[in-house]
């Protein structure tokens, strides 16, 4: 969370203050997004059978979606997004691949919703508000 740190030093009756930004350490939406997650409600995609490590590379204008190996639902090596733009809970993406086409005939864009630090949905920018995929869980020795 984005906060004010404010000093303030009076030299000979001016009182000069600098406000300098500061950012919580993983503060920034990329850095929270990293990592190694799996489907909680699909086994097959799960963090024990098939997680998926997300990376963002060229100054977070795209993000890798890696696999070990390729399921029915993924292709081997993963998947690349083009970043379109974020917010502090909320990253558009497009697939570079993608042939899906919404009812007005643009292609499909993605919206990666972070619920909390270990929890994530996916929303589809022509999709009735509210309207998410299932839970996408951060992988760590409790739900391996």
């Amino acid at each position: 969370m984005n906060s004010l740190f404010s000093l303030a030093r009076s030299y000979g009756g001016l009182l000069v203050v600098v406000l300098v930004p500061c950012v919580a350490h993983g503060a920034d939406i990329f850095e929270r997004v990293q990592g190694q997650w799996g489907w909680l409600d699909d086994k097959a995609m799960s963090c024990a059978a098939h997680p998926h490590v997300i990376t963002f590379v060229d100054a977070n204008a795209r993000a890798r979606f890696e696999m070990k190996a390729p399921s029915i639902k993924s292709v081997a090596g993963g998947y690349f997004y083009q970043v379109l733009s974020h917010d502090k809970k909320s990253i558009t993406m497009r697939l570079e691949s993608e042939t899906g086409r919404s009812k007005n005939g643009e292609l499909v864009t993605w919206i990666l919703m972070l619920k909390d630090s270990d929890t994530y949905a996916w929303r589809r920018d022509d999709w009735p508000a509210g309207k998410t995929t299932g839970k996408i869980v951060r992988c760590d020795r409790a739900n391996i």
